[in-house]
């Protein structure tokens, strides 16, 4: 069985590269996020303001263990690395981190608002970011850098990389 997580702050590109990934693997996409919206029947925005994260990360805990031997490419949310179980699990994983810089997910994200932790005020987001990065890098096999990359691109160098057995485990 085949399955590459996709990690990343959000912004990062995950759902994006993972379709693209998914239509070049001929792997179904599982996008934890979409999943857990489905699954509850309602965004992520109103499970944060009407349950709060503690019952979020639960719900995306109990997806993210639901995924074992399963094939596809995962997309992981932002925050999938917050739990220290959750980090132990994808470190047996493969799993690749799609580094974004923080003026890139600025960009990105400038209009979003739907991101509930994204409507914290820069300095926060700032210090989430930085905070998780090194967590982000503690569960990857794989680090991609997306700075001046398309989605299409990082897709494509992920195939490359994965299926080439001698490559470095870090690559832009």
């Amino acid at each position: 069985m085949t399955a590459i997580y996709l990690v990343g702050f959000m912004g990062s590109g995950k759902s994006t590269v993972g379709q693209y990934l998914a239509e070049l693997t001929d792997l179904p996409l599982i996008d934890l996020d979409q999943v857990i919206e489905q699954e509850a029947d309602m965004s992520i925005k109103t499970m944060f303001k009407e349950y709060g994260e503690t019952y979020f990360r639960q719900l995306e805990h109990d997806c993210l263990m639901r995924t074992l031997g399963q094939e596809g490419i995962i997309s992981t949310g932002g925050g999938i690395i917050e739990r220290a179980d959750n980090r132990e699990w994808l470190k047996k994983q493969q799993v690749i981190f799609l580094k974004a810089s923080w003026s890139d997910i600025v960009e990105r994200l400038k209009h979003d608002n739907d991101r509930p932790l994204w409507q914290q005020g820069l300095a926060d987001k700032e210090k989430l970011f930085y905070r998780r990065q090194p967590l982000y890098e503690e569960v990857s096999q794989r680090i991609i850098d997306t700075h001046g990359s398309s989605p299409e691109r990082v897709a494509k160098i992920i195939v490359e990389k994965t299926t080439n057995k001698t490559s470095s485990s870090s690559f832009k």
